[in-house]
């Protein structure tokens, strides 16, 4: 600590008070490896664990074999770390990151466990979890309900002929598989809810002016690491579809081929540090194709995002072939070619099997939840298509997949365009804002400034419902789990009260659901709640601006 009481840490830009929200696990060692920092969940779990104590008296290194010393830490903070606590034997899972200019480096990490009744025997809960780390720690939980799904099934294999114990290992397999679902529900949820304020204010801060070049370098740190931890959570979310059985979804329309490759191209050449990201598109390839944008979309960036992964310098080329052209449909190869360290030939055949990771050790830096490959693999044979790859270590490594598109006529049905905008007329709008978050409140106060509109907020749907009985309003964004009342009995307490003042030729409301719930048929809950619309969080300035054409839209008609 200072002599003026702040830590350390605070002086680096990085405020106490922040960090131990995102990171209640984390501490600070100075270069003696006295403690000068520590998060307030560690403390709490911890007694023992004081400023000035010495953290080799405290914590044993797992994973990494050595004395630990200042050099050795320092030669070492690119591994992952695992602590184990002397006195509750609680194990600590991180990294640790040097302060610049100082002598002092920070771990963030989170509690590593193996059964979910260590979760009770600490006392925690998801907020005492990094914010960075818990979907490690929730794919373990949901790998182990899987394991005893799967005893469970065997254990009914066994009672066929008695039909009292039948009956009840059923059950037992239902109220498993409905807990894991209920599990990806919330954390989902406790996850997006979040990381909907991380983003945007991220965005919002890379869109200042006054920002250092090392300033913007953190935000644009802080940016992408979000969207990395996000389509780690997509990922597993759809996994878990496949594994139950439902289908993903594939909504095929007319779409511009060239502009999503070179959307896919900006949006990972942030990524790339020493390498360069290029695009290749054959001559022949049709402009527009029949396809499932955002499906095409999430295959692309995997297999990109997987190649730059990989790749510390050299070259990363994303190319589009035409194999096959006819009147009515054509067939197209894409390929993703890197210059990166490779794939081993053994380990080739099973680089699209779930949880499988090929890259090095468990403490490699560039290893994932090994759900991508074989996300991407699922889809592609959803689609129809034929997906494979080819590498030689040291050299790099070539994945590709092959889809066959039907070719739009003049009378194809086409994705809708929304030509009006957000006019000067649109100030005038009524806004209601229903989110119990007061950060997020907070994002969208700023978002609908930038719109050139304003609106009343409130934190519950109770709150909404009354605002709405005292006065009409054109527009409303209700969040979808609220206290006292969630978004989806609010929006059919007003939509019942609309229905009953009918006759008084009361306006209809245009409620678009905020949600952070990505599990299959929550967007069909919400229109089925009487929502016209939905976000899913995280969202930002262009999520609500086609909200708000939307709206426009249907109020020209």
């Amino acid at each position: 600590m200072n002599a003026d009481g702040e830590a350390t840490v605070a002086r680096y830009g990085v405020p106490a008070e922040q960090l131990a929200s995102v990171f209640p696990f984390h501490f600070a060692l100075g270069r003696e490896l006295e403690l000068v920092q520590i998060g307030p969940t560690l403390q709490r779990i911890c007694p023992d664990v004081q400023l000035g104590a010495d953290f080799t008296q405290l914590f044993v290194s797992i994973r990494t074999e050595g004395d630990m010393s200042w050099d050795w830490i320092l030669q070492h903070r690119s591994h992952f770390f695992l602590f184990e606590h002397l006195a509750t034997q609680l194990q600590l899972r991180g990294e640790f990151v040097q302060l610049p200019e100082t002598e002092v480096v920070l771990f963030l990490g989170s509690p590593w466990f193996t059964d979910t009744e260590q979760f009770v025997a600490f006392n925690l809960g998801f907020k005492d979890f990094a914010i960075h780390d818990p979907v490690i720690d929730m794919l373990h939980i949901i790998q182990a309900n899987k394991l005893a799904l799967s005893d469970a099934h065997r254990l009914t294999e066994k009672l066929t002929e008695r039909g009292l114990e039948l009956t009840r290992a059923r059950d037992a397999a239902e109220k498993a598989n409905q807990s894991k679902s209920d599990l990806l529900a919330m954390v989902s949820h406790e996850i997006r809810t979040p990381m909907n304020a991380v983003l945007g204010f991220t965005d919002l801060l890379l869109k200042t002016t006054e920002l250092s070049a090392t300033q913007k370098e953190y935000a644009l740190t802080a940016a992408s690491s979000g969207q990395m931890l996000l389509a780690v959570i997509n990922d597993i979310l759809d996994f878990s579809k496949i594994e139950s059985g439902a289908d993903l979804k594939i909504e095929a329309s007319a779409m511009a081929l060239a502009p999503l490759l070179e959307r896919v191209q900006r949006l990972l050449q942030p990524r790339t540090e020493n390498c360069t990201l290029q695009l290749e598109i054959d001559a022949d390839c049709p402009q527009q194709i029949i396809a499932d944008e955002g499906r095409l979309a999430q295959i692309l960036v995997n297999l990109t995002s997987n190649a730059i992964k990989f790749t510390d310098e050299g070259t990363i080329v994303l190319r589009v072939h035409c194999l096959e052209s006819h009147a009515d449909r054509v067939r197209l190869r894409f390929e993703i070619e890197d210059s990166g360290i490779g794939i081993a030939a053994e380990d080739l055949e099973q680089i699209f099997l779930p949880y499988n990771q090929v890259a090095g050790d468990s403490t490699n830096p560039r290893r994932g939840t090994g759900l991508g490959l074989a996300i991407t693999k699922q889809i592609v044979n959803l689609m129809g298509g034929a997906i494979g790859a080819s590498s030689q270590l040291e050299k790099g490594s070539l994945f590709w997949f092959e889809l066959e598109f039907s070719l739009p006529t003049e009378h194809a049905e086409r994705k809708p365009v929304v030509s009006q905008t957000v006019s000067p007329a649109a100030p005038g709008l009524r806004i209601l804002v229903a989110e119990d978050n007061p950060v997020n409140q907070r994002l969208l106060e700023i978002l609908l400034k930038q719109l050139g509109l304003s609106a009343r907020y409130v934190s519950n749907g109770s709150e909404a419902v009354a605002a709405t009985a005292r006065e009409a309003f054109d527009l409303i964004f209700m969040d979808c789990q609220m206290p006292v009342m969630d978004g989806f009995a609010a929006t059919a307490a007003i939509r019942e009260r609309e229905a009953s003042c009918a006759a008084a030729d009361t306006p209809r409301s245009h409620i678009v659901a905020l949600t952070a719930n990505a599990i299959k048929g929550s967007h069909e809950q919400c229109l089925t709640a009487g929502m016209d619309d939905f976000i899913s969080k995280p969202f930002g300035l262009e999520q609500l601006r086609a909200a708000l054409e939307k709206r426009l839209a249907v109020e020209s008609h």
